[in-house]
């Protein structure tokens, strides 16, 4: 590889040392949220967290004709994340990686991401180091085009809001390096966008953006525009339940090596039919040769236009029919009115499937290619292609057929030309465990020279094994009898115990392609390593309270005491003790239980109103609460509210109502009992009557001063009480029990009144 594109040496000795203070930075932020998650107050449950730590090797070595050279890579990768309740989730990754070549460098990256935090309908989100964006997130998109994902390593900040969503973003933009590809390198090209999408009619969806760049490079280093410029704008519209309207524009504003200002634009515009029966989709694009849009390794297309038409027919289950057609002119010169080529491709396939007949696929495909006389190497060709299958199952076996026919004419020079004739059979078995499959294959070219290495009888076998859910392999040889040329390959996926996962693969393959080509008496030999190891901890926070159709606001926290409030000032005091195992319920029938100093919490609760409930069952008799067994609560986002249950030992008041005959105020020998006399204990509205020997009782009340009388309506006729004074006020202690207290009535004789 050449070492010497974007300088890579240097930049990954700078972006080595930003990634280790970068990997410092996530390990304090993860041990911060550790004890951010961890309540000392209580025995609140860490929220979910896990790790993943995996080491990969891969290896190719390649000899041919004297010649060999070799590839390797070690490769390691640690990523984290941490539920922290209420807040969001906290995720970094940090990777290194080492390619071993005639020059070899090291490579690293870094990442450090927190998401999901609520902010009033929104959710924000900020990340820092090596990351990713796309430049359009709208769910249809045209199958003959895509926007990759753009690598950059800074900063970026995005709102997510029911109604629109905002990305700021800003740092270098940086290409995937090295064999397997998890590492990236920055070219030293900045990048720095506003993106906004939004849906302001349930049927119209709305993205723009505006992107600023600096120093662009080519796939060489090369320097392609010093500052660039980019306005985009793009809007999808279902018109009915299956067909979409959808284009963008874009325009941008460079400036050349040479200090040359340009601008260009390039919009597509299209329209797509999505129902279960029929697909169809048709555009039109056109980018400028000179429009530019981040960088050429994220620009798909450059300096082109055409037509594209395709569609997916299934009139029946059993039966669909496919078809594309494409054209495009392009223009990398830069000069208007003329392209440098001109491609049409067309294809038409079919596919049919009904029982017990067997499923059959075809597909036709052709091309057409043509460039300028003054093109360096003018090209006039075309191409034709033909693509069947047929397949059957009878149990365990499926039988198949395959023919593929590839036809490239060369107009202006015939020796180019050739055709390939490819047939194969083949056979697959599946049982329990084991899938296996063998395949023969006869390629023939016209000239023979064209497939040159590639002609005669090609055997291929291979299966895998489920040896049990924890260990997979797969292997295949395979064999072509032309050039004695062979080869296998063979894999393993093995979870190993301690949530280990080994996978490995290997690849041989030797062989003779024949004098004068210049892969002769080549051997070749891959090989590739990965040992995973995943650790996990905490328990993920369910939402509690949350009620059908409710909108997610955020969420907050309700926690408490269940104790022995001895003092009854309802506040729980260091020295009062707490009731474990204590059942508390939201409305929603959420439920958790108190731990051993009394402490419940329910972690994550649904922003909004609810009601809290004991579950009093476990709670001895003799005590009662000093508050409510239900409270109505509020809960804050990211606040906590507290609902304590405090309980008292009860106390008791226990008494006679009696016959004072003579008046004294003391019960007389052989004394009576006032049966239903209304007694009445003040405050709380407490009442009970007397029994049928005038006794009474207040048993579970709360202790504190109270107030006892009786129901005048409830005495004898032309009664009076004679002792106590009423109403008699009375103080109780937690668990002091009043015992004989008399209330006696003093009955007097009917007035005769003589008129």
């Amino acid at each position: 590889m050449d070492q010497t594109i974007f300088q890579p040496q240097q930049e990954s000795r700078e972006s080595g040392i930003a990634h280790v203070f970068l990997y410092f930075l996530a390990i304090v932020t993860h041990l911060l949220a550790l004890l951010m998650a961890s309540n000392p107050a209580g025995a609140a449950p860490l929220d979910q967290g896990g790790a993943k730590f995996d080491l990969s090797y891969y290896s190719l070595r390649f000899n041919t004709g004297g010649q060999a050279f070799s590839l390797s890579e070690a490769y390691s990768n640690l990523e984290l994340f941490q539920r922290l309740t209420n807040y969001g989730v906290l995720e970094g990754r940090i990777a290194y990686s080492h390619l071993q070549e005639p020059s070899g460098w090291n490579q690293a990256y870094g990442r450090l991401t927190f998401k999901d935090f609520r902010w009033g309908r929104g959710v924000l989100a900020f990340s820092a180091g090596d990351q990713a964006f796309a430049l359009s997130k709208f769910p249809l998109t045209f199958s003959n085009f895509f926007y990759p994902m753009v690598y950059f390593r800074g900063f970026s900040t995005e709102l997510a809001h029911p109604y629109f969503q905002i990305q700021v973003l800003g740092g270098g933009v940086t290409y995937s390096r090295g064999l397997l590809g998890e590492t990236f390198l920055g070219i030293g090209e900045g990048v720095y966008g506003l993106l906004l999408r939004s849906q302001p009619a349930a049927r119209w969806s709305m993205e723009s953006a505006i992107f600023a760049t600096n120093n662009e490079k080519d796939f060489n280093g090369n320097l392609v525009t010093k500052n660039n410029i980019v306005y985009r704008l793009a809007s999808q519209y279902r018109v009915w339940s299956e067909l979409f309207l959808a284009g963008e524009f874009m325009q941008s504003f460079s400036e050349t090596p040479a200090s040359k200002k340009q601008q260009d634009v390039a919009y597509r515009a299209g329209t797509l039919w999505k129902g279960e029966r029929l697909r169809l989709e048709a555009n039109y694009r056109d980018m400028g040769p000179r429009f530019h849009l981040i960088n050429q390794i994220y620009q798909p297309d450059q300096g082109v236009k055409g037509y594209f038409v395709s569609t997916d027919v299934t009139p029946w289950p059993w039966l669909s029919f496919s078809g594309s057609y494409d054209s495009a002119q392009t223009n990398l010169f830069q000069e208007a009115g003329r392209s440098l080529s001109e491609t049409e491709s067309r294809s038409l396939g079919l596919r049919l499937y009904r029982n017990p007949w067997p499923t059959v696929y075809g597909r036709y495909y052709e091309s057409n290619l043509s460039t300028r006389t003054d093109f360096p190497v003018e090209v006039r060709a075309r191409t034709k292609g033909l693509y069947t299958e047929a397949i059957k199952r009878f149990g365990f076996l499926e039988p198949y057929l395959r023919y593929e026919r590839f036809d490239y004419h060369d107009e202006l020079n015939a020796a180019n030309s050739y055709l390939k004739n490819s047939p194969q059979v083949g056979l697959r078995g599946y049982h329990q465990n084991i899938t296996w499959y063998v395949q023969a294959q006869y390629d023939k070219y016209s000239p023979a020279s064209a497939g040159q290495g590639f002609i005669g009888p090609y055997f291929k076998v291979g299966g895998s094994y489920y040896y049990s859910p924890n260990l997979f392999v797969s292997a295949e040889l395979t064999y072509r009898t032309e050039t004695k040329r062979y080869g296998g390959q063979a894999s393993i996926n093995w979870k190993l115990p301690y949530n280990f996962q080994l996978q490995a693969f290997g690849y041989y393959e030797k062989g003779n392609n024949g004098a004068g080509d210049f892969v002769n008496n080549f051997s070749t030999n891959q090989l590739s390593l990965r040992l995973t190891k995943t650790i996990s901890w905490g328990e993920k926070s369910k939402v509690a309270g949350l009620k059908p159709g409710q909108e997610w606001l955020g969420s907050g926290t309700i926690e408490g005491w269940v104790f022995n409030d001895t003092n009854l000032n309802a506040n729980k005091d260091s020295d009062e003790p707490g009731v474990t195992g204590i059942k508390v319920k939201l409305e929603d029938g959420s439920e958790v239980a108190t731990d051993q100093q009394g402490y419940y919490q329910f972690a994550a609760v649904g922003s909004g109103k609810h009601v809290v409930t004991l579950d009093a069952r476990r709670i001895p008799a003799a005590f009662t609460f000093t508050g409510s067994e239900t409270v109505a609560v509020e809960v804050q986002r990211r606040t906590k509210a507290r609902v304590d249950f405090p309980f008292a030992k009860g106390s008791s008041i226990k008494g006679r109502v009696m016959e004072d005959h003579k008046g004294t105020g003391e019960p007389a020998p052989g004394a009576k009992g006032l049966a239903d006399v209304l007694v009445l204990l003040q405050p709380g509205n407490l009442n009970t009557y007397t029994d049928s020997e005038g006794y009474y009782a207040f048993e579970g009340i709360l202790p504190k001063s109270y107030e006892i009388t009786v129901d005048r309506e409830t005495l004898p006729e032309y009664s009076e009480i004679s002792a106590p004074r009423l109403p008699l006020k009375i103080d109780l202690t937690a668990g002091e029990q009043k015992k004989d207290l008399l209330i006696l009535i003093h009955p007097q004789e009917r007035r005769v009144i003589f008129k």
